[in-house]
């Protein structure tokens, strides 16, 4: 009997980064890991940088690793037979194996894709059992085992050999593909869940809502009847209602309804909770703006300038103006201040703001700018296409 020794497991990772399955298994978060330095026995090697994992079984079979200007040029796959435990204070995933194994390894270049060629020699190098001989979810086992059991029985060499390379995926390519539901698209893929024993994914992070209103949920992988690429979407079983309605998603990073802030010296980047959240774009503004102007009873082309403003502030975080302040702002530049009775003033130089350019005009600023144009741009065109109304000739 082969048994999985799961003393040095990573799965002391999953308790600030994951979830726990009611089998008692932890789940890690995908996401969570990129970026962890991976230590060798003798010294780092680099950091993870993506996963591989199988679109047909859903398990990782290997993490990539970005080793910089040690090993240029090439791909450096490491399967989860190699992993030991998680520093995660130091953010560090630690590896089985020397700076030199992992150097001599079989070479496959950047870019290229894995072939079952490849994955024997991989394999064949380390002296690991194969994930397509045999019916486990890792050939001979359920869980990635590193000792080699007895030669295999001819009836053991499962059919999966030959394709199952070809099902190699990405995690980084595959986020933010969209989710089908069975009655249409809701959401997109945001994160991973993986089970920190047998590396496999059990459960999918989705996105659901727009900006204020968004949430994260967990989709089981089981539901997932296919994966199109070219169309970049996930299909699943599971209605609209049932993935609204799924268990949501609850870690660390936490990115709740609370108000956005704005960070001055990252220009245009929402922040909640201190967490970056992404850049505020036109798109984005246009959007809410609309909605507010649909809210207020009127059509999507009467987009007004104060629903520009709102939608701003909205998306911002900003406060309400002061009904003073707005009317001070309003005023010309030289009665906005009021100067000590025989003061002349002088000239100081112009001290912009880290999102604002040369006219003191900050980010935010510009796109409401941009967007009002736009909008008035665009009345003006549809003013323009409609017929205009002629007396008829006098007979």
């Amino acid at each position: 009997m082969i048994k999985h020794n799961t003393e040095n497991s990573p799965a002391k990772c999953a308790a600030t980064h994951g979830n726990q399955t009611k089998d008692n298994n932890m789940l890690l978060s995908i996401k969570s890991l990129y970026g962890h330095k991976l230590g060798a026995s003798d010294g780092n090697i680099g950091h993870l940088k993506d996963f591989y994992f199988d679109d047909q079984t859903w398990a990782i079979r290997y993490l990539v690793a970005d080793t910089g200007h040690w090993l240029p040029g090439r791909q450096v796959l490491l399967s989860p037979h190699t992993l030991g435990r998680c520093d995660d204070e130091e953010k560090i995933l630690h590896v089985g194996l020397s700076r030199k194994k992992i150097e001599h390894s079989p070479s496959i270049e950047t870019h290229m894709p894995v072939s079952r060629q490849y994955e024997e020699e991989y394999y064949q190098y380390y002296g690991w059992p194969t994930y397509w001989q045999g019916d486990g979810l890792w050939g001979v086992s359920a869980f990635p085992v590193r000792e080699m059991p007895p030669k295999p029985h001819p009836s053991d060499r499962s059919s999966k050999k030959g394709h199952a390379a070809v099902h190699l995926r990405s995690t980084l390519e595959v986020t933010g593909y969209h989710i089908h539901a069975s009655d249409g698209e809701f959401g997109h893929v945001e994160d991973f869940l993986v089970d920190a024993h047998s590396w496999a994914i059990r459960q999918l992070v989705v996105r659901t809502g727009f900006l204020l209103t968004r949430h994260e949920v967990q989709v089981p992988t089981a539901t997932v009847n296919r994966i199109s690429y070219e169309e970049s979407t996930m299909f699943t079983s599971l209605s609209k209602k049932a993935i609204e309605h799924s268990p949501e998603h609850h870690l660390a990073s936490h990115r709740g309804r609370t108000p956005m802030k704005t960070n001055a010296l990252k220009e245009g980047i929402m922040m909640i909770n201190s967490t970056g959240v992404g850049e505020v774009t036109r798109e984005m503004l246009r959007k809410r703006a609309v909605e507010l102007a649909l809210i207020n009873g009127r059509a999507k082309q009467e987009v007004s300038n104060t629903d520009w403003e709102q939608a701003m502030r909205e998306l911002s975080g900003e406060p309400e103006k002061d009904k003073k302040d707005a009317e001070m702002e309003a005023a010309p530049e030289s009665e906005r201040w009021d100067p000590v009775h025989g003061s002349t003033g002088h000239k100081v130089e112009a001290n912009y703001g880290d999102d604002e350019d040369a006219d003191g005009q900050s980010f935010s600023a510009r796109l409401v700018e941009e967007g009002i144009n736009e909008a008035a741009h665009d009345q003006m065109l549809q003013a323009s296409s409609k017929p205009e109304a002629t007396e008829s000739d006098p007979e």
